[in-house]
């Protein structure tokens, strides 16, 4: 039945991509740092940007760290300088999160996309 899921969202993402020329990422969450919105093996779809300027702080994004691993984090603060804009990502599971409070700030040609909005879990 998830394998059909999965299909199905597939086929979701090529139709957007090719009727609102956006082009989306299917991705797995790994670990816990964004709970409780979002889990360890739980499907994200990511819309890719091209102008990071765009990102606002509490935006939900997917981008390489400092350590060129992809993750998905919370923007929590936003500046302009040297010509590029920077982001502090941090995770909403503070206690387990590895993010901007050790890694610093983020340049945004390393933010990849912005996950479409979760519903909350309760």
């Amino acid at each position: 039945m998830r394998i059909l899921w999965i299909v199905g969202i597939g086929a979701l993402l090529i139709i957007g991509s090719l009727l609102f020329k956006q082009t989306y990422i299917l991705t797995l969450v790994k670990g816990d740092s964004m709970a409780p919105i979002l889990h360890n093996n739980d499907l994200g779809i990511v819309r890719k940007i091209d102008r990071p300027e765009k990102l606002q702080v509490g935006d939900i994004v997917l981008a390489w760290d400092t350590h060129d691993i992809l993750v998905i984090k919370r923007i929590a603060g936003k500046r302009y300088g040297g010509d590029d804009y920077w982001f502090f990502l941090l995770g909403d599971n503070y206690i387990i999160s590895e993010d901007s409070r050790s890694l610093g700030w983020i340049n945004g040609w390393r933010v990849k996309g912005i996950l479409a909005r979760p519903k909350d879990k309760k």
